[in-house]
C-alpha cells in the first residue's frame, strides 16, 4: 500500500525544528573537525620544533668531526660504565670528548631507529663546565645520560605523546634529573614514549615510531623505549626510564639491556609525568637503566645521595646499601616459569631455567615457587585500579587527538558508555576463547563509586597479604621468573597480545622492587619448539604467529625482592650477569 504524505500539512514550527536541529548538527560537526585541525597543526609545529633542535646537533656534530680522533671515540663507545667512570674520573678523558662521542653516535643511529624525541640544548655547556674541574669529581663526573620524555627538563614540554601537553613547558628539572646534575652526570637526550605511555608499543603522533636494534619491524618496549633502544644501540650507556607496568622491565627485555624498578618511594617522582597518577593504589616510579648491571648499580648509588633527599623529603633518606649488596651469603631463591595463564614461550622459559643453574652453581637453594593467584589479581585488582575511573583522565588528555594505531581499541573501548563496554568484554572473551581477555576489558571500566573504590583498595592490601605470606613460608629471599610471556613483537599487535606481560605489574601491585637483565636469545631450537605451544585461544595463536622470525632476539629474565631491598635484587642480578658470562 503506498502512503502519500503532504509536506504542507506539516506545521511551521515543526520546520523551524527540523533546520535548527540540521544546523545545529552541521555546526557541532564543523566545530569539532576545526578542533582536530588546530590539534594537527599543534603537533605539526612541535614537529618542526623538535627536527629543527636535531638539525642543530647534526651541524654541531658535524662540525667537531673534522678535529675528532676516531679511535678515541671508538674507544669511548666500547668502554662499560665502570671503565668510562674511571677514565672520566681519572681525567684521561674529557667530558666534552664523552659527550661529542655519544653525541655522534646517537645522531647516526637515531636515523635508523628514531628514538631521540629531542637533544638536550645546554648539555655542551654542562660537560665544558665539568672539565674546568680537576679535584673533588662526583661519581658519575661527565656520564653521558639520556632521559626519558615523561621527566621534566625545565622549559622544555614532557608530552608523553599526547597533543594536549604541547605548548606547557616544565618550570623546573625533575628532582633526579636535578640529583643526576649534581653527582656530575650530563642528560644529553630525551627519548620517546607510546603515546600515554600505556603501551608495549613506542609510537605516538608527535615524535613516530622506535624501532628495536635487534630487528625494526618489531617494538623495544614500552613504555620506555626509546631509552630500550638508545641503550641497545650503543648510542647511550646510562639511561632513566619509568615503570608502572613493567615499563622499564618490558623494553629491557626486547631489547637486551638491563633495568630496574625500586620500590616505590624509594627514588623520588616529583616532575615525572604519568597520566594515571591522580589514583595511589598502585604508583609508578623512575628507575635506571644501562647496558649492564654496573651501570644501573651506579646509577642508584649516585641517585640515593642527602641531596636527593633534600630536594624531595617524601622519600626516605636511605643511601645505598653497599654491605647488602657485597654480601656474599647464600640465598634461597624461588622460581617459576608459568603463573597460571600463560605459558611463557620456550626461549623465556629456558631462561629462567638457565639462571636457575647458574645460581644454583653459586652455591644458592633455589626451589620452585606457585605465586599466588596472579591471573585474578591482574585481571581483577590491578587492571581496575588503573582504569580506577573508567578512562575519563586519558579521554580528557585525548580529546581530539590523533590516536596511535597501538592504542586505537582501548581509546575506543574507553569512548563507550557502561553497557556496551560490558557487550565488548564478553565478545572479546567469546571469540577469543579467553575468558581473561574479557575480564581485564570489563575492569577496565573502573569504579563506579568512592564505596567500590574503597572496597577495591581493601581487597588489594588482602592480596598483597596472601603474596607476602606465600613467599615467607617458603623462606625466600629473592624470586625469579620470565621477563615476559613471550620476546619483542612486531609492531601493532599489542591489542592481541597485552596479556603476555602479567609478569611485570603484579610487582607494582605489591611494590616490590624488580629487575631484567638479558641472559640468553632466541634459538632455532626455541622455533622449533614452538610448534608444540598451545593452540587453545587467539591470544596462544597470535603468540605463536609473532615468534615466527624471531631467532636471535634478546631473552631476559627477571628478578625480584621484598620491599626496600633493591640492593639484594642488584646482587642477584650481578651474580647472574658475571655467572653467565664467564659460563
Amino acid at each position: 500500500m503506498f502512503i502519500s504524505f503532504d509536506v504542507t500539512a506539516v506545521p511551521p514550527w515543526v520546520k523551524y525544528v527540523v533546520l535548527f536541529s540540521s544546523g545545529s548538527a552541521l555546526l557541532l560537526y564543523l566545530e569539532k573537525a576545526y578542533r582536530r585541525y588546530t590539534v594537527r597543526q599543534i603537533i605539526k609545529r612541535r614537529q618542526e620544533k623538535a627536527k629543527d633542535a636535531m638539525r642543530r646537533l647534526r651541524a654541531h656534530v658535524n662540525k667537531q668531526q673534522e678535529q675528532v680522533d676516531e679511535k678515541l671515540s671508538a674507544d669511548i663507545l666500547n668502554m662499560t660504565a665502570v671503565e668510562l667512570q674511571n677514565a672520566l674520573q681519572s681525567g684521561k678523558l674529557k667530558a666534552v670528548e664523552v659527550l661529542l662521542a655519544y653525541q655522534a653516535k646517537a645522531v647516526q643511529e637515531n636515523d635508523k631507529l628514531n628514538f631521540i624525541t629531542e637533544p638536550i640544548a645546554d648539555a655542551l655547556e654542562l660537560a665544558e663546565s665539568l672539565d674546568t674541574q680537576k679535584e673533588n669529581k662526583k661519581l658519575l663526573h661527565g656520564m653521558p645520560i639520556s632521559v626519558k620524555e615523561n621527566y621534566f627538563i625545565k622549559d622544555e614540554d614532557s608530552t608523553v605523546g599526547v597533543a594536549s601537553l604541547i605548548g606547557q613547558p616544565a618550570p623546573y628539572d625533575a628532582v633526579l634529573v636535578q640529583v643526576l646534575k649534581d653527582q656530575g652526570a650530563v642528560p644529553f637526550v630525551r627519548t620517546n614514549v607510546p603515546q600515554t605511555m600505556l603501551s608495549f608499543d613506542c609510537s605516538n603522533p608527535i615524535y613516530g615510531k622506535t624501532l628495536n636494534p635487534h630487528d625494526h619491524t618489531r617494538t623495544p618496549g614500552g613504555s620506555s623505549g626509546g631509552e630500550g633502544a638508545i641503550l641497545a644501540s650503543g648510542a647511550s650507556i646510562l639511561g632513566l626510564g619509568s615503570d608502572i607496568a613493567g615499563s622499564i622491565r618490558i623494553p629491557s627485555h626486547f631489547s637486551g639491556v638491563t633495568g630496574l624498578k625500586p620500590t616505590y618511594g624509594r627514588l623520588s617522582t616529583k616532575g615525572m609525568r604519568s597520566l594515571t597518577k591522580p589514583q595511589n593504589i598502585v604508583q609508578g616510579t623512575g628507575g635506571p637503566m644501562a647496558r649492564d648491571v654496573d651501570g644501573v648499580v651506579l646509577l642508584m648509588r649516585a641517585m640515593l645521595t642527602p641531596h636527593h633527599f633534600k630536594l624531595d623529603p617524601s622519600i626516605p633518606p636511605i643511601p645505598f646499601k653497599e654491605k647488602e649488596f657485597t654480601d656474599t651469603r647464600r640465598l634461597r631463591i624461588g622460581y617459576y616459569t608459568s603463573h597460571g595463564y600463560l605459558d611463557p614461550v620456550p626461549a623465556c622459559r629456558r631462561a629462567v631455567l638457565i639462571t636457575k643453574e647458574l645460581l644454583e652453581r653459586q652455591g644458592h637453594t633455589v626451589v620452585a615457587f606457585d605465586p599466588p593467584r596472579i591471573p585474578y589479581a591482574i585481571s581483577k585488582l590491578y587492571m581496575k585500579v588503573l582504569s580506577g575511573d573508567g578512562g575519563k583522565t586519558i579521554r580528557g588528555y585525548m580529546k581530539d587527538d590523533v590516536v596511535d594505531p597501538s592504542i586505537k581499541m582501548m581509546m575506543f573501548s574507553n569512548g563507550r558508555s557502561v553497557p556496551v563496554r560490558h557487550f565488548l568484554a564478553s565478545l572479546t572473551g567469546f571469540l577469543s576463547k579467553d575468558p581473561m581477555q574479557g575480564q581485564m576489558i570489563r575492569s577496565m571500566i573502573g569504579c563506579r563509586s568512592v564505596n567500590e573504590w574503597w572496597g577495591l583498595n581493601t581487597q588489594v592490601g588482602q592480596y598483597r597479604e596472601e603474596f607476602y605470606d606465600a613467599w615467607t613460608r617458603q623462606k625466600l629471599d629473592i624470586v625469579i621468573c620470565p621477563a615476559f610471556g613471550f620476546v619483542a613483537p612486531p609492531y601493532d599487535h599489542f591489542d592481541q597480545t597485552f596479556g603476555g606481560g602479567i609478569n611485570q605489574p603484579i610487582y607494582n601491585l605489591l611494590n616490590y622492587p624488580a629487575g631484567s637483565l638479558p641472559v640468553t636469545s632466541v634459538s632455532a631450537a626455541d622455533i622449533e619448539d614452538m610448534k608444540k605451544y598451545p593452540q587453545h585461544t587467539l591470544f596462544e595463536k597470535t603468540i605463536k604467529k609473532i615468534s615466527e622470525g624471531s631467532e636471535g632476539l634478546p631473552v631476559g629474565v627477571q628478578v625480584v625482592g621484598q620491599q626496600w631491598q633493591e640492593e639484594l635484587v642488584l646482587r642477584v642480578m650481578k651474580e647472574i650477569e658475571q655467572s653467565n658470562t664467564s659460563k
